[in-house]
């Protein structure tokens, strides 16, 4: 021990031979320490206390004892300054860490050293573990804040029936139960509803619980921390805690329980009212021992009363008479045989005087001994029902005279699509008499063009419920019969077949009138075709010698100054040459256009083909001139064919105009014929363009797509082959093409030969 403690405290192993042992030995902790916070002496006791070995290794250990063993600093800080300004402090208590980090609670009693000049050379003191008791004791404050916790959420249920106030009011009471409730706040959900207090944010320090109803969860409970406390049982949180949690999650569970059977046997009763009101019905009890009937609200009113209480007697006053036996009877019966009651009868309602129909329905309710004790039941005012179920009589009375005598035919088929009822309309439409006509299947009825459709079409209807169309059938006498059927399927609640409902209406006379107008329409436009086609071949053909006269008309208007007689003479000529062709091409065109509309006589006579083709050469030779073209007639003068020559004419110039049309400049044509058998075949040929396979089967079809520019940019309408076959197949010949591209057209035509003989 150092001189200045023995010399302070005057105190020597001489006057206190036991003393060292006795402070090795003591329970508590011994010590004296520096006022710079270093150990110059400890015993065992502190030692372990602190959680080191030995006094020497703590002594050594520990340099800063407001650092390394205080859990606060300013407990070290308080403590010193007591010392200071009182020269000794008891019961001081504060949190120490130990040597492994854990912390223990400790209470201290000490006193200043001071030396003769009054200043302070060291602190003595004892030193007690009261972490148990610390313990303790914030374990029965934690108890009393739970306890508090529960008992402020018990009132609460007590004083509040809102659902929402409730839920509040807990999350409000929740932090207080939490041991670090000033950095506490509370969070609860309910079906996606939040119930909040004021500070609540979620953290990484939360504790939570499901909330569940009927095993059902619906929601959560949650406590969050909104700052880092220290390590406890779960968490910063105590298991204490987590069982007050939990209790409460339980406890509001139970409450949303019975604030929704609450809810739910509020509303059912509302609903009950509300359904005996539109329903007009009214429930009751009868007691049976004491034969009082307890009547509901509604059902006074139906019965037109005010008192809720009666008598059978009195009850049966108010049943019409002569219904009341039976009343009495159904009732009694009930009882014997144990089996609900289930009666119809009239009552006289007591306000009005009114007779009502009612319909009255009750089940028994045995005692403990098996006995009939009493009867529950409802009453329903069926007036109106009645009412209605006599007028639906009548009316399926007079429906039944209509379906019958309807000038509508009426049929209805099963699933299979057998007939199970008509009306006499469509037995009269069909020939058959009923009891023929009933169980027949409906397919065999439809022509044999269109019965191969019928399963199908059957089946389509019962899909889709209902169906529109016409159908041709066949009468008992074999005939067509045209009628326009519409349909609707019936089906049950539950979507099950059970029959259609058809009416079918004659038009056969209809179908006959769109027939003859169709035909009609056909022959209109294949007039209307032919006459197209005239206007078109008129343009078409009027197109050349027009340009001939206006080309050389020109000349004598802009510049007949300059022109001899000789020349104006030549002009002359030319205009009386090309107006006489295209005079010529009317005529012919004419013709034509009467043989098209039926008013052209077809006169085929023998005449010279060479004579035929040099007259048709002729309207072509100024187009073929202006391109340098060579047209050539090769054809032998000998041979004679049958043609009507307007025709035929027209054939050979519209060949001839196609073949200048699609030859470059300074090409050649020909026109040849030979006669290998009885028919002539002639051939127009020209070392022109050609044409590709798409072009030629399409070359005798009316088509505008198919329409080539010429090689000088001439335009055509497209119809002049179309026209060449209908002439030449009229004289009962053919005609065809050759043609490559780049290799020149080659067209063939057939007429008959002199004889006409084929």
């Amino acid at each position: 021990m150092p001189s200045y403690f023995k010399k302070n405290v005057h105190c020597d192993s001489a006057n206190f031979p036991d003393i060292h042992d006795i402070l090795l030995d003591a329970p508590i902790g011994v010590f004296i320490s520096t006022p710079e916070g270093k150990y110059l002496t400890a015993n065992p006791a502190l030692a372990r206390m602190y959680g080191y070995d030995s006094p020497g290794e703590m002594i050594k250990s520990i340099t800063d004892i407001a650092a390394q063993v205080y859990a606060c600093s300013k407990d070290r800080e308080s403590f010193i300054n007591l010392l200071e300004a009182q020269g000794q402090v008891a019961n001081h208590e504060c949190r120490m860490h130990r040597r492994d980090g854990t912390w223990i609670w400790v209470s201290m009693n000490a006193r200043a050293v001071r030396d003769q000049g009054g200043n302070i050379v060291a602190y003595q003191g004892f030193v007690s573990d009261i972490t148990d008791r610390k313990k303790a004791e914030s374990v029965t404050q934690e108890r009393l804040k739970e306890l508090n916790c529960l008992y402020g959420i018990s009132k609460l249920i007590e004083q509040e029936e809102n659902a929402d106030k409730i839920l509040q009011g807990v999350v409000n009471l929740m932090p207080n139960g939490w041991q670090h409730s000033e950095v506490a706040g509370a969070r609860v959900i309910v079906e996606e509803k939040e119930y909040l207090t004021a500070n609540f944010r979620e953290t990484d320090w939360r504790q939570s619980a499901d909330l569940q109803v009927h095993g059902k969860i619906v929601g959560m409970i949650e406590v969050c921390y909104f700052e880092e406390r220290p390590i406890m049982d779960e968490g910063p949180f105590l298991k204490e805690e987590r069982q007050l949690l939990n209790a409460i999650a339980e406890r509001l569970g139970k409450i949303i329980e019975r604030k929704q059977a609450d809810l739910v046997l509020s509303n059912s009763q509302k609903m009950m009212v509300r359904a005996e009101e539109l329903t007009e019905s009214g429930s009751w009890k009868w007691d049976i021992i004491n034969d009082t009937w307890l009547l509901s609200d509604n059902c006074k009113r139906i019965h037109g009363i005010t008192d809720n209480k009666l008598t059978t007697p009195q009850l049966l006053l108010i049943a019409y008479p002569e219904d009341r036996p039976a009343i009495e009877k159904a009732f009694v019966q009930a009882i014997e045989d144990d089996k609900p009651c289930d009666i119809e009868y009239r009552i006289v309602r007591q306000d009005t005087g009114d007779i009502r129909h009612v319909h009255a329905r009750g089940l028994i309710e045995t005692d403990d001994k098996g006995k009939p004790a009493a009867m529950f039941g409802a009453v329903q005012d069926i007036t109106v029902f009645k009412q209605a179920h006599k007028l639906i009589i009548e009316s399926e009375a007079r429906f039944r005279s209509l379906f019958e005598n309807s000038p509508i035919s009426y049929q209805s088929l099963n699933e299979e699509g057998r007939y199970i009822d008509v009306n006499d309309r469509i037995c009269q439409l069909l020939g058959y008499e009923r009891f023929e006509i009933l169980g027949k299947n409906f397919g065999e009825l439809w022509s044999q063009q269109t019965r191969h459709k019928y399963p199908e079409t059957f089946e389509e209807f019962k899909y889709r419920g209902c169906v529109k169309g016409d159908i041709e059938l066949l009468h008992k006498n074999g005939q067509s019969i045209f009628v326009l059927l519409e349909g609707r399927t019936q089906r049950d609640t539950e979507g099950k077949f059970i029959r259609t409902h058809c009416i079918l209406y004659d038009i056969t006379e209809r179908k006959k009138a769109e027939h003859k107008i169709k035909s009609i329409n056909e022959q209109l436009q294949k007039v209307n075709a032919e006459k197209d086609k005239l206007f078109t071949i008129i343009a078409h053909d009027l197109k050349s010698p027009m340009a001939g006269v206006y080309g050389t008309s020109q000349i004598l208007a802009e510049e007949p100054d300059s022109l001899s007689l000789e020349e104006i003479s030549h002009i002359s000529a030319e205009i009386q040459k090309i107006s006489k062709k295209a005079l010529d091409l009317l005529n012919d065109l004419m013709q034509w256009a009467r043989m098209s509309q039926g008013g052209m006589d077809f006169s085929p006579e023998k005449c010279s083909l060479y004579e035929l083709a040099r007259s048709s050469l002729y309207t072509a030779c100024d187009v073929a001139e202006k391109k340098n073209i060579t047209v050539k007639c090769l054809i032998p003068e000998d041979i004679i064919v049958m043609a009507d020559q307007p025709m035929i004419n027209t054939v050979i110039r519209n060949v001839i105009f196609n073949a200048v049309k699609f030859t470059n400049c300074g090409g050649n044509i020909s026109i040849t014929a030979s006669q290998p058998g009885p028919d002539v075949q002639v051939c127009i040929s020209d070392n022109g363009i050609g044409m590709s396979e798409a072009i030629l089967s399409n070359a005798f079809s009316i088509n505008k797509c198919k329409r080539r520019v010429g090689t000088d940019g001439e335009k055509g309408t497209g119809l002049g082959l179309v026209l060449c076959k209908e002439f030449v197949e009229k004289h009962g010949g053919r005609i065809w093409l050759e043609s490559e591209p780049g290799k020149g057209t080659k067209v063939y035509f057939t007429l008959p030969g002199k004889s006409g003989e084929r």
